[in-house]
């Protein structure tokens, strides 16, 4: 694979929207002096070789990500479309079945994969296997579903999106784990929860803290991610009144805090 095609696949793997070929095309014609009819010609052979692939939504087409193979997320969480089987060697290793849906992803946005290695790191390093998840504005639920594959008991996924709702109950349902997460469009009351997932802008962030630090216990973790590395020091500023930062991590501009709680603070 040639350096422009693997800045191509980048490009739409980082875009938190829907890209269409004219999007493409505007973003590399002019950087590398490209008519739109080359550019057309190596985005085709990427969906000939299985990378990309055309969607098309209420009429209009838009170039993704393929769903048609696994995808490594993280050093031990794997993506898979159904039917298709996946094999490891390695007993720690999960595959997390997603189908193609109109919801966010299936779990190859950088803001994702930030989240899915701080899970594991959570798994590492805090023993919260067992214990319950929360994760807010759950998608397609690529979060709650591996923290339960990993050994979490149980979990709560909310979205106000009923599109997000929906494809998250269907990917339970194919992870066979439907009966451990509750999917839903509100808060949940009276619960709390080991391991809180947040993957959304900073704004949206900051106004969660309290709620979030009110639905943790006392030894949990937090995981935030959805922010640029220029927007952490606004989002580390927020939460750090009752949050103590453990891990920072980075991938293709885009950032993710590992968190626990400061009951100093209080």
């Amino acid at each position: 694979m040639t350096s422009f095609e693997k800045e191509i696949l980048l490009f739409i793997k980082s875009s938190p929207a829907r890209l269409a070929f004219h999007d493409i095309t505007s973003n590399f014609k002019d950087k590398y002096q490209l008519s739109a009819y080359k550019i057309k010609k190596i985005i085709t052979g990427l969906i000939k070789n299985g990378e990309l692939e055309y969607t098309n939504e209420l009429g209009h087409s838009f170039i993704t990500t393929s769903f048609n193979r696994t995808v490594r997320l993280s050093e031990h969480i794997y993506v898979s479309p159904p039917g298709l089987n996946f094999f490891s060697d390695r007993d720690e290793d999960i595959n997390i079945i997603i189908e193609k849906s109109t919801s966010f992803g299936r779990g190859s946005h950088p803001t994702t994969k930030l989240c899915l290695n701080l899970i594991e790191k959570a798994y590492q390093e805090m023993n919260i296997k067992g214990g319950s998840i929360f994760d807010i504005g759950c998608g397609t639920g690529v979060l709650c579903t591996a923290a339960v594959l990993l050994g979490m008991e149980s979990g709560y996924a909310v979205d106000i999106d009923p599109v997000a709702i929906y494809d998250t109950k269907k990917n339970l349902e194919q992870n066979r784990i439907e009966d451990k997460v509750i999917v839903s469009s509100s808060w949940p009351e009276n619960q709390k929860f080991n391991l809180i997932c947040a993957n959304l802008r900073p704004d949206a962030l900051c106004n969660f803290k309290n709620s979030i630090f009110n639905l943790l216990k006392p030894s949990g973790t937090v995981i935030i991610s959805g922010f640029k590395p220029e927007e952490k020091k606004s989002v580390e500023e927020s939460f750090k009144d009752k949050f103590i930062l453990r891990h920072y991590i980075e991938e293709r501009e885009w950032g993710a805090l590992f968190l626990e709680p400061n009951y100093k603070s209080e």
